[in-house]
């Protein structure tokens, strides 16, 4: 059983591959391809990686587990998790909220990646795939999400910028994916 892991990033039009994804679940299905259901989400797997930064990876492990079971169910040979919020997990989860961590940033990462490395444990391979856009464009969209939705920003879009600059180290971000997978 194959798995293709879509970690993002966030704002490349996640959510709609997403969309389309759950809408078309019977469509894949018969080409081999199961995206699971939650009862976390309709359509989306950032649960997964949120789980995996709080420490709680056995929970996404078996719910890896239990896909592969249900795809293997469906004559599927492919599982597919699309979960935007793998990309960047110690920045989405622990900096941008503000929540204190051990170590340093990219040590962090790596833990992360390696907890989900682990997770996918029981697939004969995992393909990750990975969406990206211009950093300039990439901050301001942030920006703008983090001030109309998620988070009470007061800070200058510079300030903001600078407080979750890892997040725009594509290069070190895949490096990291490549070790690991």
């Amino acid at each position: 059983m194959k798995l293709l892991l879509h970690i993002g990033s966030h704002k490349t039009a996640s959510t709609s591959i997403q969309h389309f994804c759950a809408l078309n679940r019977s469509a894949l299905a018969a080409c081999g391809y199961f995206y699971p259901r939650s009862r976390d989400s309709a359509y989306v797997f950032n649960f997964l990686a949120s789980q995996i930064a709080f420490g709680k990876e056995t929970q996404t492990e078996a719910f890896l587990r239990q896909a592969r079971a249900d795809a293997k169910a469906a004559q599927c040979h492919t599982v597919v998790v699309s979960g935007e919020s793998f990309y960047a997990m110690t920045a989405f989860f622990w900096d941008i909220q503000g929540k204190t961590r051990n170590g340093d940033y990219w040590s962090s990462e790596a833990s992360f990646v390696a907890k989900t490395k682990e997770a996918c444990n029981g697939f004969d391979s995992v393909r990750i795939a990975c969406y990206l856009r211009p950093q300039d464009e990439f901050a301001a969209s942030l920006y703008n999400q983090f001030v109309k939705y998620t988070i009470c920003i007061d800070s200058a879009f510079e300030d903001c910028v600078a407080a979750i600059k890892p997040v725009f180290d594509y290069d070190r971000h895949i490096r990291l994916w490549e070790e690991f997978f």
